[in-house]
């Protein structure tokens, strides 16, 4: 967990705790995300910032 400054839609501005999460989703042709969380996420609602890579990472030889 970390803290990150966000500015609000307002100007304001606010320090808020945040948790990365890697996984693994899906995304189905009408644009539907299905993916399942770890039990200690909290249910209700969240705000979620979605990274998608656009091609598959290349593996580099360790030298």
């Amino acid at each position: 967990m970390g803290a990150v400054n966000i500015e609000t839609a307002d100007g304001s501005h606010h320090s808020v705790q945040v948790k990365t999460i890697e996984l693994t989703a899906t995304i189905t042709p009408n644009g539907t995300l299905t993916l399942q969380l770890p039990p200690d996420i909290t249910p209700g609602e969240h705000r979620i910032t979605l990274l998608i890579q656009t091609e598959q990472a290349i593996a580099h030889p360790h030298t």
